[in-house]
């Protein structure tokens, strides 16, 4: 009688997971279908992708159960083996859908009934037999399943990066006279570029992010006032927006004449014209703060990671430094005389030299860029100021000096207290030049393809932050260089 039950559970439980596999294949015509699923969560699309060793995973389940099916009526004994081999199989695809986050309705109810019938078919004597089956499924199918519109190199990657697969170790991408030139000694080259490629992307998906969460958040909040979102606009935005003040038209118009130049109509039309460009944006400015506002509300959080650059190694050498020697980080400072961007950043860099004189190692390189032809000649000035001791303040003249040419240099040495024959001679003799070029070809050496560029704690930073994000970037390098406390027993 027992015999005759499990064989009944085992037909209604074959029959449950061919109409489950079924389903799943036909979800992918059918958009009803689905819903069923995607109403649940976005993991069946993900499912959707996968195949077993490039074919779909769906028909191969029909015919596992079909397969189940042909044992259950000719060959009873080996259907614990079949079973088992299906869970195998199973748990396979289980453990992949939970390294990528994926809840999916069809292949959990699978894996409910792949489960049930584990469960119904076991016999105590084979428990080891059926288990030993299901470990070789598990392992066989595991690094199969991969996602069909991936090429062999990404599924590859994918498979290191679920665990499942050691990464290769990238080969050279190119030769030359038998030297190999490698992936990693040219990534190293473009690294300032790659990593400004890697920052624009991350900006371009935090704008596009922010927008998206703009849009629930008012919709949700329209829904729960029974509006739609014109409505909500209307009603808290709209209604309640201050005019744009005339003098604000006039403004804009005396700041952007050689863009609105061009404009062929009459100065009234020019007026309507700004005074409703305005509004528009003051509109979009408060409805973003009304979006913002709601976001503690409806529980808001944004996890979307920054790119950190690629950790560069500089030689501080002898260069200019100021900061224990000891200190937790190194910051590099490559900068250029004539750089407009360095000569305006220039007291940003002094202000946080000094915040943080006791806590980092602050390092100068010189990097004067071929365009900028007295560049370089002034970096050799800053080091001959250096030779009397006087480096920094020498740096501060160069950088609020209007004119950097080499005939200029002699009298900004008095200014600062230098000896003059002593600084003309070191200028003459161009002893510091070597010194510059060892700066510059670093510089080259590590990516760098303009200034001003930070390295911080090994980190590139283009362009001269502002004191308020120099701060958080040089208390997250020290966080991150901090010694871990150990772990309690």
């Amino acid at each position: 009688m027992l015999d005759k039950l499990k064989l009944v559970a085992l037909w209604i439980l074959a029959v449950a997971g061919l109409a489950v596999a079924v389903l799943a294949g036909l979800s992918e015509y059918f958009p009803w279908i689905a819903s069923l699923c995607t109403g649940f969560s976005d993991g069946c699309r993900q499912t959707a992708q996968f195949g077993l060793y490039g074919l779909s995973v769906w028909p191969l389940g029909a015919a596992y159960y079909l397969l189940l099916m042909l044992a259950l009526m000719r060959a009873r004994k080996w259907v614990p083996l079949v079973v088992a081999a299906g869970l195998g199989a199973e748990l396979a695809l289980a453990y992949v859908l939970y390294s990528i986050q994926a809840a999916c309705l069809f292949c959990l109810a699978n894996l409910a009934v792949m489960v049930l019938l584990f469960l119904v078919s076991l016999e105590i004597a084979r428990f080891w037999q059926m288990s030993t089956v299901a470990l070789l499924l598990l392992v066989a199918v595991h690094p199969g399943l991969a996602r069909k519109d991936l090429s062999p190199e990404a599924q590859a990657l994918a498979l290191v990066q679920m665990g499942l697969k050691a990464p290769a170790k990238p080969g050279p991408v190119a030769q030359v006279a038998g030297r190999d030139i490698t992936l990693e000694e040219l990534d190293m080259s473009l690294t300032a570029r790659l990593h400004d490629l890697e920052q624009q992307i991350f900006r371009l998906r935090r704008e596009r992010l922010e927008h998206m969460v703009e849009d629930q958040v008012l919709s949700l909040e329209a829904q729960a006032r029974g509006l739609d979102l014109p409505g909500l606009v209307a009603a808290e935005v709209l209604s309640k927006q201050p005019p744009v003040p005339p003098e604000a038209v006039e403004a804009y118009i005396s700041d952007n004449k050689a863009v609105i130049k061009g404009f062929k109509g009459t100065d009234e039309e020019l007026h309507q014209r700004v005074l409703e460009f305005l509004t528009e944006q003051q509109t979009g400015r408060l409805v973003a703060a009304l979006a913002k506002g709601l976001e503690p509300k409806y529980q808001v959080s944004l996890s979307l990671p920054e790119p950190k650059a690629r950790l560069v190694q500089v030689d501080a050498g002898a260069s200019p430094a100021l900061g224990a020697a000891n200190a937790t980080i190194l910051v590099a400072e490559f900068s250029d005389y004539e750089c407009p961007a360095c000569r305006k950043g220039h007291e940003t860099v002094r202000k946080v030299r000094e915040m943080y004189a006791d806590k980092v190692r602050w390092v100068f390189k010189d990097f004067p860029l071929d365009m900028h032809r007295h560049a370089a000649k002034a970096a050799e000035a800053a080091r001959c100021g250096g030779e009397q001791g006087r480096f920094w303040e020498t740096q501060d003249a160069l950088y609020a000096a209007e004119d950097l040419s080499p005939d200029k240099l002699p009298g900004l040495a008095e200014k600062i207290g230098l000896d003059p024959a002593r600084f003309a001679a070191c200028l003459a003799s161009s002893s510091q030049a070597p010194g510059v070029l060892k700066d510059l070809d670093q510089a080259k050496r590590i990516g760098l393809e303009a200034t001003p560029t930070f390295v911080i704690g090994g980190r590139l930073v283009s362009g001269t932050p502002s004191v308020e994000r120099f701060k958080e970037l040089l208390d997250a390098a020290l966080k991150e260089a901090a010694p871990k406390a150990p772990a309690a027993p």
